[in-house]
């Protein structure tokens, strides 16, 4: 499937503000789903990212024996926790495209004792897990690998873990948050970590209860929990308001967010745009006629705002370097040299160096732009096509998996700013 993208700029002032929104945060979603699962009684999780990802979660879960609800057309799961247990201890889990379940499940499966036979889709089988694996054989935990060593397939055999210290190394800080759920099983178990540590967002679910008079007799009482607008996606809109020029606000974003994507609100500040944060949502609304400078910016705190900076860099009037993501290019190395590619067939110069992206505008052109079926490209490309005529995405239907409206979203916006 291919997406034209019709282009909007210059249609500043048919309307004063565009109101989009956008669905839950992928990893907040995870996250709740998993602490939920270990939890004593119901909890239901509003507002979740719906998708490949979010459903994985959910198979894997269900294979463990836990069980879940829907409603809301599948917005709103229920999910009943077992306070700790884990309902089959010999199982076979598949864990499919999630990244999350594969960085938390192997642990929480860990501290809680049995075999286990995991597996997943082939984009998570070519990762290396091997960091996490080691920190939890060194307590004791045997793992047999049934392909390369630190990856999946693989059979986890534990007697559980209940006290002592699991240490991580710098760059194990992405199976933190993992460790961190799998503590609601033994809370007695410490976690050394030796690199930058940064505050995540893992909160008690359920902070809002029904109240005793929101529940007839009969129903079984149990807590809720929204789970926050994803900022990475609701970033792609505030830089749009930063390229075309608008003003844009999406709902139910606030500037307390825990997501750490919150802070590019402070990249958009410094291109001169102005931030409320309002009841309905944050709004952002972008420099006049969407003229701004370039900068030097360390995203090394959320370095998957890359592509958003990418798509904004395109259109100042002096060069941007990204810098701080040396760790983010390593994992991501061959998707960032794709996009470098399809800037240079736009008219856009991109190097990637040692730790950053340098990006130097010049006098774009449309073209088919591949986006190697990675959403995060498609929507680079989409902003990027909202000002400069003739881009068209290939493969666009990859933005389903994630964020299935954009696309309609987008289309809604023109009407808004064409309608008379």
């Amino acid at each position: 499937m291919q997406y034209e993208v019709k282009t909007l700029y210059g249609l500043q002032k048919k309307i004063s503000a565009i109101g989009v929104a956008v669905p839950g945060s992928k990893s907040l979603t995870a996250r709740a789903l998993m602490v939920a699962a270990l939890k004593d009684g119901i909890t239901e999780i509003l507002n979740i990212l719906p998708g490949a990802e979010t459903d994985s979660i959910l198979d894997a879960l269900y294979q463990l024996g836990f069980e879940t609800d829907f409603e809301d057309e599948g917005m709103t799961v229920i999910v009943y926790g077992r306070g700790g247990d884990i309902p089959k201890r010999d199982a076979h889990v598949d864990l499919g495209v999630s990244l999350a379940a594969a960085r938390s499940i192997p642990s929480i499966l860990a501290f809680a004792g049995g075999e286990y036979f995991i597996d997943a889709a082939e984009s998570i089988r070519k990762r290396s897990f091997k960091v996490l694996f080691d920190a939890l054989a060194a307590k004791g935990v045997k793992l047999v690998y049934h392909e390369k060593e630190g990856t999946f397939p693989v059979t986890l055999i534990s007697d559980g873990i209940a006290e002592g210290v699991i240490e991580l190394p710098p760059e194990g800080s992405s199976y933190l948050s993992g460790l961190m759920i799998a503590q609601m099983i033994s809370p007695d178990v410490e976690i050394e970590f030796n690199g930058s540590r940064r505050k995540l967002p893992i909160e008690e679910i359920g902070e809002a209860s029904f109240d005793e008079d929101e529940l007839s007799e009969d129903e079984e009482e149990h807590e809720v929990y929204f789970v926050e607008p994803d900022m990475a996606f609701a970033n792609y809109y505030f830089a749009m308001a930063l390229i075309l020029g608008i003003s844009v606000q999406v709902a139910d974003t606030h500037t307390d967010s825990v997501q750490s994507d919150i802070e590019f609100l402070r990249i958009l500040k410094r291109l001169g745009c102005m931030i409320s944060d309002e009841d309905e949502g944050i709004r952002v609304t972008g420099p006049k006629d969407g003229i701004y400078r370039g900068l030097q910016v360390d995203l090394g705190s959320m370095p998957e705002q890359t592509f958003t900076m990418i798509a904004i860099a395109a259109f100042a009037k002096a060069t941007t370097h990204i810098t701080g993501i040396a760790r983010y290019i390593k994992q991501e190395e061959e998707r960032l040299k794709m996009v470098c590619i399809e800037l240079e067939k736009i008219g856009v110069k991109a190097k990637i160096t040692e730790d950053g992206i340098i990006i130097r505008p010049g006098k774009m052109q449309g073209a088919l732009i591949d986006t190697g079926s990675d959403v995060r490209v498609a929507m680079l490309f989409a902003l990027i096509g909202l000002r400069r005529e003739g881009i068209v995405i290939d493969n666009a239907e990859c933005v389903k998996r994630h964020f299935g409206e954009f696309f309609a979203t987008v289309d809604r916006i023109r009407q808004l700013l064409t309608q008379k």
